[in-house]
């Protein structure tokens, strides 16, 4: 099966092309929020250096979140949008799972004891995390869901799920914030036995290619269905920004402004001609 990869979740996006299990090929974005500019000559490139036609793909994967707004929506929109025009199935993977996996793989598989947390910086003092269990295959092993947490809630989250012997490595663009506020913590609780530790930086961007190797098998026997692909969402665990403001009552005003000029709009304006004419009666 030959299918698409997109990631787009953090501030580096890529794509990947797959025939089955093998990647036959990448691309990856600048760095920076550039995801809207780059999707399409990115793939045009992609496409074009591997020798693909875009009507021979069977099956798209795209980075489902949490993670970057802006970044998220962009991915799948791309992904449903080639989904719908090329009538093909498309699979969301999460982009912890995505980190996760491609931590593994740089650190090595079957440390059954080894534990990993992709953390990404949720903003207003929280992060995304989950928490996974290195295995022998592509896909690690699920120990706690994807999560919204402030530096305590995780702690206590990951201390629940972790062995007390067990050492968990951290890794994603929240990384070492989180880590710096748990040492803090660690250091006000006496008798903490969880240890937690800094992956290496290069853990921190998730790739398409981590992305596609998880999605291989979910793609494998999956059909093309309408019903599925609109119900297809970003799952962000988080009201966005503008929805924080909204809800505090910020746009109140803006929406009074907004209204009224609204309202004066559709009030009829008097003419001088049917002035006359009322007063002509």
């Amino acid at each position: 099966m030959r299918f698409l990869a997109i990631e787009t979740s953090s501030l580096t996006g890529s794509l990947a092309l797959f025939e089955d299990v093998r990647c036959v090929g990448e691309e990856r974005f600048p760095e920076g929020m550039v995801h809207g500019r780059e999707i399409t000559p990115r793939l045009q490139i992609l496409l074009s250096r591997t020798g693909t036609q875009a009507a021979s793909i069977e099956g798209l994967a795209v980075s489902g979140g949490p993670g970057s707004y802006t970044g998220c929506r962009v991915g799948m929109t791309a992904a449903k949008s080639l989904g719908f025009s090329l009538r093909v199935p498309v699979v969301a993977v999460s982009s912890l799972e995505v980190l996760a996996s491609g931590a593994c793989t740089r650190s090595g598989r079957g440390k059954s004891d080894a534990l990993v947390a992709p953390v990404l910086d949720g903003r207003r003092g929280k992060y995304y995390v989950a928490l996974f269990r290195r295995s022998s295959g592509a896909q690690p092993n699920r120990l706690l869901e994807d999560r919204i947490g402030t530096t305590e809630q995780i702690a206590r989250w990951l201390a629940e799920k972790a062995s007390s012997s067990a050492r968990v490595s951290c890794c994603g663009d929240g990384a070492a914030a989180f880590l710096a506020g748990f040492s803090t913590l660690a250091a006000d609780c006496e008798g903490s036995s969880l240890r937690v530790e800094r992956a290496a930086a290069e853990n921190d961007i998730p790739a398409a290619r981590t992305l596609g190797e998880l999605a291989a098998s979910r793609l494998r026997g999956a059909r093309f269905d309408l019903e599925t692909l609109h119900k297809l969402q970003v799952t962000y665990l988080r009201p966005s920004e503008p929805e924080v403001r909204w809800q505090r009552g910020e746009f109140s005003g803006v929406t009074s402004r907004v209204s009224s000029a609204l309202a004066s709009s559709q009030t009829p304006a008097t003419t001088k001609g049917s002035a006359g004419r009322e007063g002509d009666s």
